[in-house]
């Protein structure tokens, strides 16, 4: 089994309508924003359509070890999660609005997200009540 390694990248005062220019075109990445003037932490994972799907999927993956426990333990909280498709997509709202496109899933008794859905969800739906 190969080893995944993230390269930090650091970019210090970084002004809002540049931060989309320093995403990559083609792979998936991770993103920590200090809003200069909400001052509200932003966690930006940039997953584009051209990506292979093994890409797509290992980052999505490592998000919950990266957010979670990875900047938890540094002392680093999140306010808010942003998932997009395309640079272009990338907006700063205010948080605990719904921001970028998410794919949908179905978590115990509703679904959520906004971009998609597919033909198993119901079945996702039910087998997840099934378990107790």
């Amino acid at each position: 089994m190969s080893t995944e390694t993230l390269e930090l990248k650091y970019v210090k005062h970084l002004a809002i309508p540049d931060v989309a220019a320093t995403l990559p075109a083609n792979t998936p990445s991770f993103t920590f924003y200090r809003h200069p003037t909400a001052q509200l932490l932003y966690f930006i994972f940039h997953s584009p359509d051209s990506a292979s799907v093994q890409e797509r999927m290992t980052h999505t993956m490592a998000i919950p070890g990266l957010v979670n426990v990875h900047a938890e333990v540094q002392g680093v909280h999140v306010d808010q999660k942003i998932e997009i498709h395309d640079p272009e997509d990338l907006v700063f709202e205010t948080k605990d609005e719904c921001i970028g496109r998410f794919r949908s899933l179905y978590l115990r008794n509703r679904f959520e997200g906004t971009e998609s859905t597919y033909d198993n969800l119901e079945a996702d739906r039910t087998f997840h009540d099934a378990i107790q």
